[in-house]
């Protein structure tokens, strides 16, 4: 008689990993041409064609993918529940060539004077992608959709305080620090975070100035 072999037991699926793309180099390759940043920093390359679709439930596990090969820090299963539920313009993902390749989240915050802010959670280009402008298009997409709205005052985000090329590319872009959280990172050194913001409000206009007082006859 012929025995059968006994079937091995498969693993339990685990998240979804990344496609394979090429860009001069694959998805999960590191380019040494780009910078270290999760955006990208800068750079003299040409733009790629990009378009930008929905983070919704159907597709969130390919942005927790995503942060796994972007991100030093872990985002936990709360925050992929929740990045759906905010508004579609604030969370997108950046796609060339059918593959993804970068994403942003943001979220309204309210205030207790009753004002709104956008929070900036996330915003991150595979290493191979950076330097073509994704991640400068992705940010300047998001911040094209808060102006479009009168509810925000500005938009902010956290950036660890040793990373000077994320300092430098969001201060392109109109961002400045306004304050500094100790100990603000649990697993990454130095812990601490610089809080960057951009403006969206436009200031009023100064008054006028005083008639000058009229002169003694």
């Amino acid at each position: 008689c012929v025995r059968r072999a006994a079937a091995r037991r498969q693993p339990p699926p685990g998240p979804p990993s990344l496609p394979r793309c090429r860009a001069g180099g694959s998805a999960g390759d590191r380019n040494p041409r780009k910078g270290p940043g999760s955006a990208d920093m800068g750079g003299e390359e040409p733009e790629l064609p990009m378009t930008l679709t929905d983070i919704v439930e159907s597709n969130v596990e390919q942005l927790r993918a995503l942060n796994l090969a972007t991100f030093p820090v872990r985002y936990n299963n709360k925050f992929y529940k929740e990045v759906t539920t905010h508004p579609r313009e604030f969370v997108k993902f950046a796609n060339v060539n059918g593959c993804t390749v970068g994403a942003v989240s943001a979220r309204v915050e309210p205030q207790e004077d009753g004002s709104n802010r956008l929070y900036i959670m996330t915003l991150g280009v595979l290493a191979a992608y950076r330097g073509y402008r994704i991640g400068s298009r992705l940010l300047q997409h998001v911040i094209d959709a808060a102006l479009e709205r009168d509810d925000l005052q500005d938009v902010y985000l956290h950036v660890q305080t040793s990373n000077e090329e994320a300092m430098t590319f969001y201060g392109r872009f109109g961002f400045e620090v306004i304050g500094e959280i100790k100990n603000y990172y649990t697993r990454i050194h130095p812990p601490h975070c610089y809080v960057l913001s951009r403006p969206l409000a436009t200031p009023p206009p100064p008054p006028p100035p005083r008639p000058p007082p009229p002169r003694p006859s």
